[in-house]
């Protein structure tokens, strides 16, 4: 099932193709060291290195020689402050049918790119909830005293229900 978001740091909508990949892009978004990224950026060719726009305009580059090219289309392109690195999203699995996966980060390491392999265990389900429940809120902008309190309830444990109700924080 496609999955249709607006983020923050990926401007217009995107598709995703996975829960996994969503989880994925809106921690991208909600993480402060990202400072843009974008979801399948370009396709390499694994045998050379070689990274073209998409993966038609590879297959035409090869097109009419014996070279059999191996596509590959990592599912983030993220930019940092300290780079870039690409994202690849998998589920156990998936890893588990295709454990060549694992060796994509070293290959694509000999040209240069730095890739990283998740899978699900990087995303446990209390997590999910809690991104996708701060999501809408990434445009907010708390005043100095909505900061303050958010500061003060951040040495206790609690759910974002228990904290609302405790700072009567209204419900949108």
């Amino acid at each position: 099932k496609a999955h249709n978001i607006s983020l923050k740091k990926s401007p217009g909508i995107i598709k995703l193709e996975t829960r996994l990949e969503t989880n994925a892009a809106i921690s991208l978004t909600l993480d402060p060291r990202v400072k843009s990224f974008r979801p399948q950026p370009m396709t390499i060719e694994m045998g050379t290195g070689r990274v073209f726009s998409t993966k038609d305009q590879l297959h035409r580059s090869f097109e009419g020689s014996k070279y059999k090219p191996r596509p590959y289309t990592p599912d983030f392109e993220v930019t940092l402050e300290t780079g870039t690195v690409f994202i690849e999203t998998k589920h156990s699995r998936l890893i588990e049918k295709s454990p060549e996966v694992l060796e994509y980060p070293s290959i694509l390491k000999s040209y240069g790119l730095r890739l990283l392999v998740i899978d699900e265990t990087y995303f446990p389900e209390g997590f999910c909830q809690n991104i996708r429940l701060l999501h809408p809120y990434q445009y907010c902008h708390l005043s100095s005293a909505e900061k303050r309190m958010v500061v003060s309830a951040t040495g206790v444990a609690a759910t974002i229900g228990e904290l609302t109700k405790s700072h009567q924080i209204p419900q949108k």
